[in-house]
């Protein structure tokens, strides 16, 4: 790829121009709209998108537990004071890896909760029903309408973002919630740690994820 090209941001669809090449030997661009200034990788392999997880995917799941055990209940009661009051709520965790986040909210929840979870990762699928999960390969499986979604450090690895957030968001109930967290995208690769995985695609700044969720609505 001619790093002198100009490119067009997946987010504003303005311009953007080569910054630098990344630790993971990426081209990174950034958008030159200054109410929006994204960041991305526009050239990649599909197997650069494929996350490697550990292969005692359990192990990986208590661990992050005993992490983020308590962020996860805080989260949880958070989110409880957002949304309508049900007698079962409906989750769907998208993007779930370990699904250490769903197995709190479910300890927490029981009965008074059915969450699906989804993930790319096919050795993911058959650990999530120990748990009383629900493993979907597809959001279409869903007949429902879901009260709360949540993609942890998800929305970075996805090739179009807007199609999925749109999709998403037509699977909320009244008063649903969605809830994104990622890595911040800056000019200097050692400000953030959003650039040490190779997986990552997008590296949004505060205005680009703004500009998203408004096209979102």
């Amino acid at each position: 790829m001619k790093k002198n090209q100009i490119k067009k941001c997946p987010v504003c669809s303005k311009s953007g121009e080569f910054i630098f090449e990344s630790s993971n030997k990426h081209f990174v661009y950034q958008c030159l709209n200054k109410n929006c200034g994204h960041f991305w990788v526009p050239e990649y392999t599909k197997d650069q998108l494929l996350f490697e997880r550990e292969e005692n995917l359990e192990k990986e799941s208590n661990n992050n537990l005993r992490v983020f055990g308590k962020r996860n209940k805080k989260l949880l009661k958070l989110i409880l004071k957002k949304i309508l009051f049900k007698k079962e709520y409906k989750f769907l965790d998208f993007g779930s890896g370990c699904a250490h986040l769903s197995r709190t909210f479910k300890r927490e929840l029981g009965e008074k909760v059915k969450i699906f979870c989804i993930d790319s990762n096919k050795q993911c699928k058959n650990f999530y029903p120990k748990w009383g999960l629900i493993s979907i390969e597809d959001i279409n499986q869903i007949q429902e309408k879901i009260d709360f979604i949540y993609l942890i450090e998800v929305i970075e690895h996805l090739e179009n973002p807007y199609k999925i957030l749109c999709n998403l968001k037509r699977m909320l109930s009244d008063n649903g919630v969605i809830l994104i967290s990622t890595p911040p995208g800056y000019r200097n690769e050692n400000e953030t740690n959003a650039f040490s995985e190779k997986t990552h695609i997008h590296f949004f700044t505060n205005n680009s994820l703004n500009v998203l969720l408004e096209k979102v609505g």
